[in-house]
């Protein structure tokens, strides 16, 4: 993502001690739902207007925010302890960085470390030991954890599909052309992330059904757990 875009849009998670992996800051509250793709006009070419690239950002901060918080709580709980001491003292290194650029960006990087991470987890196994260890407040955790992951992850599944109408009614709008570059950062950003959270959400329904955990969301429109 460009300077500009992190400048201007990065805000700081630092009750999670951690940003949001896309680095999107506020940008007029998140959107009830994702925009549904580019509409056509009355010649039938793609419009879009500005509240519909604001609605697929805010969207996309959301699904990302859900992501993010969700896989601090699951590294937390599934990686060995001195790991997570390790992680949380890269963390505390980063929010010390003076520069907001630089630390969005290596904050980003902690986050997709702890994702990486997450990936190799042998799940099956896991299901099995992990819950036994846990207390009914850490139970909890994680099932709001699981919930909220598979979420953010359909609705970065829904976004990538709209994106690319967007994408190029945005290019076609003059109006709006000088945000396609922000529009396509933050497309390829969804991208990147999905790619690594497919790996591990196929591996979250039995961990779910491990703490106790109900139905998991198969709508990108579902409300996130608190």
């Amino acid at each position: 993502m460009n300077k500009l875009i992190l400048t201007s849009m990065i805000a700081i998670a630092l009750s999670a001690g951690q940003a949001n992996a896309f680095g999107l800051g506020d940008l007029g509250g998140i959107a009830k739902s994702a925009v549904g793709g580019a509409k056509a006009d009355a010649a039938g070419k793609p419009s879009v207007s500005a509240g519909d690239l604001d609605s697929f950002l805010a969207t996309a901060k959301e699904a990302d925010g859900l992501i993010t918080a969700s896989t601090d709580t699951l590294f937390k709980t599934m990686v060995p302890q001195k790991d997570v001491a390790a992680h949380n003292a890269k963390v505390l290194e980063a929010n010390n960085i003076a520069d907001p650029a630089k630390r969005a960006e290596m904050l980003q990087q902690l986050v997709a470390e702890q994702m990486a991470r997450l990936s190799k987890v042998d799940w099956d196994k896991q299901s099995r030991e992990t819950p036994k260890l846990l207390s009914a407040e850490q139970k909890a955790a994680m099932n709001t954890a699981i919930y909220n992951f598979t979420l953010g992850t359909l609705k970065d599944k829904e976004l990538l599909t709209q994106s690319k109408g967007l994408i190029g009614a945005v290019r076609s709008n003059p109006l709006l052309l000088m945000r396609a570059g922000e529009l396509t950062d933050v497309s390829s950003s969804i991208s990147n992330q999905l790619g690594t959270a497919s790996s591990i959400v196929t591996g979250l329904p039995k961990m779910a059904s491990a703490v106790g955990l109900g139905a998991l969301p198969t709508s990108a429109g579902a409300t996130a757990k608190k």
